[in-house]
């Protein structure tokens, strides 16, 4: 993505003179931004599951140790943390 953008500008540049003029407005590079490294992470985290949700109610005690805390404490977020 980076070295693509950076292509764009170098031959943007050096057909315009060097003149500092801008190829992309301000809001189309935060706009670039966003798509390309903000929405697939996001896209991800939505749709991703562990199991399918009819194979979560059918056995229940997959979630068991979640529920129960049995996995995170405070001291291994701290360990985690810091």
């Amino acid at each position: 993505k980076n070295i693509t953008y950076s292509l764009c500008l170098f031959w943007f540049s050096l057909l315009s003179g060097f003149s500092a003029q801008p190829l992309f407005d301000d809001a189309y590079q935060s706009l670039f931004n966003l798509v390309f490294t903000s929405l697939p992470v996001l896209a991800f985290a939505l749709l991703d599951r562990d199991v399918e949700p009819a194979l979560a109610h059918a056995y229940p005690p997959l979630y068991a140790a979640g529920q129960a805390d049995a996995s995170f404490s405070t001291r291994r977020l701290s360990l985690f943390v810091g």
